[in-house]
């Protein structure tokens, strides 16, 4: 009975031994509580990590932000796309406008020597536009000129501005709309294979004139709400 009861004091003492490495307070007064306590921080942890994560992903509320710098950015933007529109428009109304040439030779006295300068003249005839490049025009305006709608649409001028700029982009909207009205026109005559070159070439006249005036208002625009 002596060594059994001996076993039994230095398991306790044992016991109490390791418990002090954990939680000497609480050991020493009654049963190690140590996994109370660790289930506890663990839940306290878990509710704050969870309060922080409700916190950050609450969505951010407010308007639009528009400065002047965007607005500038935006018509910069815009230049580029009407110069990409005058070119193409350019290049249609050259293929429509094509001519004999012909060669010649004039003479020219250089030195008391007479030498024959060959020059080029045009007939005024009208060489037959080429469907491949009529086409391809067509369909690079057919891309740009949304392109140039949506431009105007992302330029946001700033609420203290909009006063001396409305004038001006009042100008580019009507100027865009005017630009997809005779595209339309374009569509009709634009179909081949013979085409009207002389009505082609004056609704590419009429394209050109707008994107000048457009590129003029942009300028003013820009200038305004500096």
């Amino acid at each position: 009975m002596r060594w059994i009861l001996a076993a039994i004091l230095a398991s306790t003492a044992i016991s109490a031994q390791a418990c002090d490495m954990h939680h000497p307070d609480a050991c020493a007064k009654g049963p190690c509580n140590t996994k109370p306590k660790a289930v506890a921080q663990a839940t306290e942890s878990t509710t704050n990590i969870t309060t922080t994560t409700t916190t950050t992903s609450t969505p951010l509320q407010g308007s639009v932000v528009k400065t002047v710098k965007e607005a500038q950015l935006g018509l910069n933007t815009l230049a580029k796309t009407l110069g990409q529109v005058k070119h193409s428009d350019t290049d249609l109304y050259n293929e429509a406008t094509r001519q004999v040439a012909n060669l010649i030779e004039e003479p020219e006295i250089i030195a008391g020597t007479v030498i024959y300068i060959p020059v080029n003249f045009t007939t005024g005839d009208y060489l037959p536009m080429r469907k491949k490049w009529v086409d391809y025009y067509m369909t690079q305006l057919a891309n740009l000129i949304p392109i140039l709608q949506e431009d105007i649409d992302a330029v946001l001028i700033p609420d203290d501005k909009v006063e001396k700029a409305d004038e001006y982009m009042t100008e580019l909207k009507s100027g865009v709309q005017d630009i997809q009205n005779q595209y339309q026109i374009l569509q009709t005559l634009a179909v081949g294979p013979n085409y009207n070159q002389t009505a082609i070439a004056a609704i590419c006249h009429n394209i050109d004139h707008d994107i000048k005036q457009m590129d003029e208002s942009r300028k003013k625009a820009f200038h305004a709400i500096r």
